[in-house]
């Protein structure tokens, strides 16, 4: 089961809203130096999984999200990356619409802790040495005090600036203005009714709107 983006919409509106974040955030990734390796937690099928450019060229591992909780996910998540021979993690969702390459190249190469806050008190982005994952263990994840912690377990972090991430389905038309490159004022879209059956078209056809990976 998908976690739902989108209030009040099927399955198939779901997936393809995921799936314009996933371009977004390979879009970040595949700026990047493609001796980083990537490991995606994947918590869904892995037929929802879109192939593309971002795994040419770049050690991946795909794994499934087993475990309940997301303390215990992200975990499992970090001994896979214990495998894979790196020393240094960064941990981002795809449910951030404003990630950027540029933000997400600051986390990669930056020395010491990295920490991108959420405005509602928890993080979109963590990145840290793999020795120092012990801090990480007591955290509030999925709380509004997951950023305040952070700052006192991370102490000397550097911190990004604020991105909002989807923790809550939204209307359709909101999360259509955050994923557009040039999103349309807001005061027009508040009075003008939405076509949802465009919007449905626009969503359901990803490979027509989402950035280049």
């Amino acid at each position: 089961m998908i976690k739902p983006l989108v209030r009040n919409a099927s399955r198939a509106v779901q997936v393809a809203a995921h799936r314009l974040l996933w371009a977004r955030t390979v879009a970040a990734i595949a700026a990047q130096d493609r001796a980083v390796p990537l490991l995606v937690a994947l918590d869904g099928d892995v037929a929802d999984l879109p192939e593309g450019a971002w795994r040419q060229g770049r050690r991946v591992r795909v794994v499934a999200q087993r475990c309940a909780g997301f303390a215990e996910r992200l975990e499992a998540a970090l001994a896979e990356v214990a495998g894979l021979g790196v020393e240094r993690v960064v941990v981002v969702g795809t449910d951030t619409p404003g990630l950027d390459g540029a933000g997400l190249r600051r986390a990669v190469i930056a020395p010491g802790p990295v920490c991108g806050p959420a405005p509602d008190g928890g993080v979109y982005l963590f990145a840290l040495d793999l020795r120092d994952t012990g801090r990480l263990r007591g955290v509030p994840w999925q709380t509004d005090r997951v950023a305040e912690t952070l700052r006192d377990r991370l102490p000397g972090a550097r911190w990004l600036a604020a991105l909002a991430d989807l923790d809550r389905p939204v209307a359709a038309e909101v999360l259509w203005r955050l994923l557009r490159r040039d999103p349309p004022p807001v005061a027009p879209l508040g009075r003008q009714p939405v076509d949802r059956r465009r919007l449905h078209h626009r969503l359901v056809h990803v490979e027509a709107n989402a950035p280049p990976a």
